[in-house]
């Protein structure tokens, strides 16, 4: 048997000599196995090992361990604080901790929080001491995020970041819902939803009722268990849809349902806080606002709306109390005008003096305008100019109607130039409160017009410019008008031109198609519907006869043959289209108007004078108008039964026979 060295081949090829075996490193000062997530500190170590495998070449190539293997105990470094440092950093590391451990930390920090360490040791499957120095050295800036690869690092914190994120959301889920429900009696059968809505075409309110009061019983999470009680519960024994329904949809409704809680949660904080004092709102957060019972809710809201409801009855009777006086003033008038009118019946005149000045005196009492419109009113019409000199009010307005559309800017410059003890503040609250920018009829773009109120302030140069400005607007508009309405007229002229002819058009086209408008007209079709009418014959005969039977082939070929038309001849087919639905348009109103002549009474005919030679008929065998209708009625239901009737279906009432029944007329 030939012996093989590790580099040279077998001993013939050596000459028969053995090659001597090269003494290793010693074992108990090699570096284990260092993955990332073990978090050692793998640069320190391997330049502490580089000093150690250095000095062990030297020593080899000094022929020091000839003899024996290197002892056990042999120490490379030469500083202890390096052999310290070297048996630090080793003891820091994690050499028990697999892949599998690692992923299943990762998995379940992003699932339970950083912070359930007990939660993850059971994941792990690693002492709880373990895990807790894993999870502190591994979330370390310091240590971690410098011993784990950049981006393995920030894939594992988004995913715990994203994980936590959606943790706290279903904390804030649960907690508004035990909040809302809490505020009813009875929420299995009272909740509902005041500020927000999470209605669905696929659930009734009802079920949405159950779904989250079994979703707050049960936890956020537990789907099979909130599917189970819905198999148990009686109230949807018969709702199969519900019953049916999987654990997603159902997860997916309830999230719905407790999101919108966490929405009127906030509104009825809102609105509670709203409600509170300064003080009150200064030393609370909106979001520790308590919630009021429901019961206590409604019972505010309707005693609001009470006191509210008197306020306004006790306005409307203060208000028609105040009437009294002028309907008193009205009732005395209106009965001195009665005595007056029936004086001037008997050719007198109302010579009391009182009487008359009752009649010449106006109504004493105005109407009251509301406090807040009345007030603004008031401060509107005030005429504030304490800021500026009573001397500089007029020449102030005339520089606002000189101005025409400059800025205000400009306007308060040029004032303040010639005023400079008055500040711009003042001359910008003067400008807007005296007058005011914008384009009325008649302008080209927006100019200052002074304010009525203080147009008595201006001078008489100003007061003419204005009102020759307005004389130049009206001017304006009447021109303008007169253009409008001449161009008005011509367009309404052509459009009526473009009517009468296109109605010629369509009435020489329907008198061509023989149409006459007795009969309904046919619907309109699509472009498609024209196409398939007119290729069908054809696509049919270049089928077998089997295959001509089946609607699905021949459907689907005349598909295939539009889908393949181009741009040209689906242009021709939209022109189709459109004569068509023209042409019904035509033939609806056709029909309108022969119904609409049909229906018009007949012109009565001439009534025949009696032949002479007739016999007078007696009174008691002439039917009156009456009978005659009572006849005829019963003529009809009896030819409509067969009651009555006659073989052949022939009329056996005298009505029938003497033509009281109409025939009916023959279509054409």
């Amino acid at each position: 048997v030939t012996n093989f060295t590790d580099e040279f081949g077998s001993k013939a090829e050596v000459g028969g000599v053995k090659k001597k075996r090269e003494t290793k490193f010693p074992k108990h000062l090699r570096l284990p196995k260092m993955d990332e997530f073990q978090l050692y500190d793998k640069d320190r170590l391997n330049e502490l090992h580089a000093k150690e495998a250095s000095k062990f070449k030297r020593e080899l190539a000094e022929n020091k361990y000839l003899g024996a293997p290197p002892p056990k105990d042999l120490v490379l470094l030469e500083d202890a604080a390096e052999v310290e440092e070297k048996k630090r950093l080793i003891e820091e590391g994690f050499p028990d901790w697999r892949r599998r451990t690692y992923l299943a930390f990762i998995r379940s920090s992003s699932r339970f929080g950083r912070q359930a360490l007990d939660r993850i040791q059971a994941e792990t499957g690693r002492p709880y001491s373990e895990v807790e120095r894993y999870a502190k050295r591994f979330w370390d800036p310091e240590i971690g995020k410098k011993r784990v690869s950049e981006r393995e690092y920030s894939r594992v914190e988004a995913a715990v970041l994203k994980g936590e994120e959606k943790l706290l959301q279903v904390i804030s889920f649960e907690k508004c819902t035990k909040l809302l429900l809490e505020t009813f009696d009875n929420p299995w059968t009272d909740f509902e939803y005041v500020h927000t809505s999470a209605r669905d075409r696929g659930f009734t309110a009802d079920e949405d009722r159950y779904l989250l009061n079994w979703c707050h019983k049960y936890g956020h999470g537990n789907w099979e268990a909130l599917r189970l009680a819905i198999r148990r519960c009686d109230s949807f024994r018969f709702s199969y849809y519900l019953r049916a329904m999987g654990t997603d949809v159902i997860a997916k409704r309830c999230e719905q349902l407790m999101r919108a809680c966490e929405r009127e949660v906030e509104a009825l904080q809102k609105e509670t806080w709203d409600t509170m004092t300064p003080e009150e709102q200064a030393s609370t957060k909106v979001t520790d606002v308590p919630l009021v019972s429901r019961r206590l809710m409604l019972e505010r809201k309707h005693a609001a709306a009470a006191a509210k409801r008197e306020k306004k009855v006790a306005d409307l009777l203060a208000e028609a109390k105040g009437l009294d006086p002028i309907l008193a003033e009205q009732k005395e008038k209106l009965s001195i005008m009665e005595k007056h009118d029936k004086a001037e019946a008997a050719g007198e005149q109302l010579k009391d003096a009182g009487d008359l000045a009752i009649l010449a005196k106006p109504s004493a009492v105005p109407k009251e305008e509301p406090a807040k419109k009345k007030a603004k009113k008031e401060d509107k019409a005030a005429p504030n100019v304490a800021s500026v000199p009573a001397e500089a009010v007029a020449p102030l307005l005339k520089m606002i109607v000189d101005a025409e559309s400059a800025g205000i800017k400009n306007i308060t410059a040029a004032f303040g130039a010639v005023n400079p003890s008055v500040s711009k503040r003042q001359i910008n609250l003067n400008i807007e409160r005296m007058a005011v920018r914008e384009k009325r009829l008649g302008d080209q773009r927006a100019m200052w017009y002074v304010r009525d109120q203080f147009l008595h302030l201006a001078d008489e140069a100003t007061k003419a410019k204005v009102a020759a400005h307005v004389a130049a607007c009206a001017a304006n508009v009447k021109a303008s008008a007169g253009k409008e309405n001449a161009a008005k007229m011509k367009r309404e002229n052509k459009a009526a031109e473009l009517q009468e002819e296109s109605a010629s058009q369509a009435a020489a086209a329907a008198a061509a198609d023989g149409y006459d408008g007795s009969e309904e007209p046919k619907e309109a079709k699509k472009a498609f519907t024209h196409f398939c009418n007119t290729t069908r014959r054809s696509v049919k005969n270049s089928l077998s006869e089997e295959q001509r039977k089946d609607k699905t082939i021949v459907n689907g070929n005349l598909k295939q043959l539009w889908k393949a038309l181009g741009d040209e001849d689906l242009a021709h087919w939209d022109k189709t289209e459109k004569d068509d639905a023209a042409r019904y348009k035509v033939h609806v109103a056709m029909h309108e108007a022969w119904k609409t002549k049909k229906s018009a009474p007949a012109p009565a005919a001439p009534v025949a004078a009696p032949a002479a030679s007739a016999p007078p008929v007696p009174m008691d065998i002439v039917p009156a108008a009456d009978d005659a209708v009572e006849s005829k009625k019963r003529a009809l239901s009896e030819s409509s039964t067969g009651v009555g009737g006659t073989l052949g279906g022939l009329p056996a009432s005298p009505s029938a026979s003497l033509g009281l029944i109409p025939k009916k007329k023959k279509l054409t």
